[in-house]
């Protein structure tokens, strides 16, 4: 009876630390991102959100959620983990004026130290195989896929996932096309290039969501 008591404490737990993230996420999101741009002095002026989800990711157990909800406890986490070093490190031009931000800084995840490259490439990536993902998870650059003001929820994931795609690869800043008919593509399909490959490629994955559709003999070339 102890052991299933303990059991029920700690699925509820789960239960509750995971309702209290995206209820607290959405919230954040929706207050601190504007015009697909996050409003870090105001955050910086006002940290106590944020730095709430920030224990909550620390906390939470990722092998008691089950899924959609680990996937998009994830993709939330990855971007309030590069808002909140951000905010610490403000005002900064540039994610890269700090050393060591995507692959030597690290961060606690469900009690485990990782780096942002662990959490997008070993705990993302490699379990899920989809390149949509790319088109969520932001870089704190502009030339990266814009932040949206909401938080990523479990009920709505894949249709969120499917518009964010949507509407990054229809964005000519993004894709840009050129005047002889090619398109350039952002170094995202350059790095990534094997999560697209399994879809036949980076300009057959395009295809797939583009309203004006690129031929798909050229080369592929990046800015």
């Amino acid at each position: 009876m102890k052991f299933i008591s303990t059991f029920f404490f700690t699925v509820l737990s789960a239960i509750g630390f995971s309702q209290d993230f995206f209820e607290l996420s959405n919230t954040f999101f929706q207050q601190s991102v504007q015009d697909n741009k996050v409003l870090y002095q105001d955050v910086k002026s006002n940290p106590q959100e944020l730095n709430q989800l920030i224990s909550i990711i620390e906390q939470t157990d990722l092998e008691s959620l089950n899924e959609p909800n680990r996937k998009a406890f994830l993709i939330n986490s990855y971007n309030l983990i590069v808002i909140h070093q951000i905010v610490k490190n403000y005002p900064i031009k540039s994610v890269m004026e700090v050393a060591g931000f995507f692959d030597g800084t690290k961060y606690t995840v469900s009690g485990n130290k990782v780096t942002l490259n662990d959490i997008e490439n070993k705990l993302i990536r490699e379990k899920y195989n989809d390149p949509r993902v790319h088109f969520a998870l932001v870089c704190g650059a502009v030339g990266c896929p814009p932040i949206i003001g909401e938080a990523y929820l479990p009920n709505t994931l894949n249709n969120q996932l499917e518009r964010q795609t949507k509407i990054t690869l229809n964005n000519n800043d993004f894709i840009q096309p050129q005047a002889d008919g090619t398109v350039k593509l952002s170094e995202i399909f350059n790095w990534y290039r094997e999560d697209f490959k399994a879809f036949g490629g980076a300009l057959v994955y395009l295809n797939r969501y583009r309203e004006k559709s690129v031929s798909e003999d050229q080369k592929e070339s990046y800015y």
